[in-house]
């Protein structure tokens, strides 16, 4: 959910405010999951495997272009503060 916020939290005012917001909330409570102990089976029998927890953030081609919006943005605003100031 946190790469799809990454690409579809940027279209808004408010939005474009709040998604970084979202965004470092749900690293912090991801380290949180992952510090807790592995999921044990229960004494009563057999359980299901937990599910695969999928690659990295980061290694996910829609957090890529997520992360490439904000960055695109900057860059843009930055060329046109330059050039309408020199």
């Amino acid at each position: 959910m946190t790469a799809r916020t990454l690409v579809q939290g940027w279209y808004g005012y408010a939005s474009f405010v709040i998604t970084p917001i979202t965004v470092l909330m749900n690293i912090v409570r991801r380290s949180r999951v992952a510090n807790l102990a592995p999921p044990q089976a229960p004494p009563a029998g057999a359980s299901r495997q937990p599910m695969d927890p999928g690659p990295p953030l980061l290694a996910r081609p829609m957090a890529i272009i997520g992360l490439l919006i904000p960055v695109t943005l900057a860059v843009i605003l930055i060329a046109l503060a330059a050039t309408s100031n020199g």
